[in-house]
């Protein structure tokens, strides 16, 4: 079994853990991490220390590392890879999964961006989006296809392009997709295969417990308040 793992800069000592108890529940189960790298000089307090716990543990736990960027831009979009993305894609269009971004979203969509972009606010940095969403999605394609996972494991609540991107290629790669939800119950969670939140399914389920008969409606209506 492959599984791999989408890395936040928060989440990646989370994982570290996780990887542990894994390879010691099945130390036949091979991981895979992605690793989104800064540009160089850029890295954060938390990036710069997770590279150097990369560099310390990596051995340890024996899992592979996959990096992934966009610093360099394209000399020409590849249109014809778009389309084909796009075709094969569980989305609507590849402007859709731009917009959820919170970095490309906020500029494509709200006319807001930051100052090195506000003179380059015109078609040619609609290439120069199109460009980074192409650059990420050929490294993650090539990064399915080098280590084939049987499951995806996403943080729950990330807003980037590259998870967009995921979800569609683990479509493509017949992929099961892990993303946490809690349920507001204790310290209960469950793995939805969707990158959409479904907590409002688990009220829309308990609204349907309450029209059990009246000997079970007591226990039904407690729980409910519990969690909610």
């Amino acid at each position: 079994m492959n599984i791999l793992f989408y890395s936040t800069s928060l989440s990646f000592k989370y994982l570290f853990h996780s990887f542990k108890k894994i390879k010691k529940y099945n130390s036949k189960i091979k991981i895979g991490l992605i690793y989104f790298k800064p540009k160089p000089g850029e890295s954060s307090f938390h990036e710069r220390e997770n590279e150097n716990l990369l560099r310390k543990k990596n051995k340890k736990f024996n899992f592979h590392v996959f990096n992934i960027h966009c610093y360099k831009k394209l000399n020409k979009v590849n249109y014809n890879y778009l389309k084909n993305f796009e075709k094969n894609s569980n989305q609507f269009n590849i402007w859709k999964m731009i917009s959820a971004d919170r970095v490309y979203g906020r500029s494509y969509i709200s006319d807001i961006s930051d100052e090195s972009y506000k003179s380059k606010y015109n078609d040619e940095y609609y290439k120069e989006i199109l460009s980074d969403f192409e650059i990420l999605a050929k490294q993650i394609e090539r990064i399915f296809v080098r280590f084939s996972p049987d499951y995806f494991y996403i943080p729950n609540g990330l807003s980037n392009i590259e998870v967009s991107i995921i979800d569609s290629l683990a479509k493509k790669f017949n992929t099961k997709i892990l993303v946490p939800e809690t349920t507001k119950f204790k310290n209960y969670f469950y793995f939805s295969d969707s990158i959409h939140l479904q907590n409002t399914k688990i009220k829309k389920f308990f609204s349907n417990l309450k029209k059990i008969p009246e000997t079970k409606k007591k226990i039904v209506d407690n729980l409910y308040q519990e969690v909610f």
